[in-house]
């Protein structure tokens, strides 16, 4: 993964990230993030925003399994950035 960051100046900062352009590529072709880190009190607020793809595409009934697989791994990520933020 390639990351670039950018300091907007009003103690915001963003941050990019994209597949390596030199990489060997994956079933997944196509993501790209983005994060906004902003202050909030005594903390940040974090936003992000993730888009994944791929051409590939799977017979029934392993589509269905593939793209619940798929809304796991992303709410898992969810849950543990929450635990680790709230101690929860």
């Amino acid at each position: 993964t390639a990351v670039e960051s950018l300091d907007l100046g009003d103690g915001r900062v963003a941050v990019r990230y994209d597949p390596a352009p030199w990489a060997r590529t994956t079933g997944v072709s196509l993501y790209r993030g983005l994060l906004l880190v902003e202050p909030d009190g005594d903390g940040s607020l974090v936003t992000e925003v993730i888009v994944f793809g791929t051409p590939l595409s799977a017979p029934p009934p392993f589509d269905k399994l593939l793209k619940n697989l798929v809304y796991d791994t992303f709410r898992h990520r969810a849950t543990n950035l929450w635990k680790r933020a709230y101690g929860v």
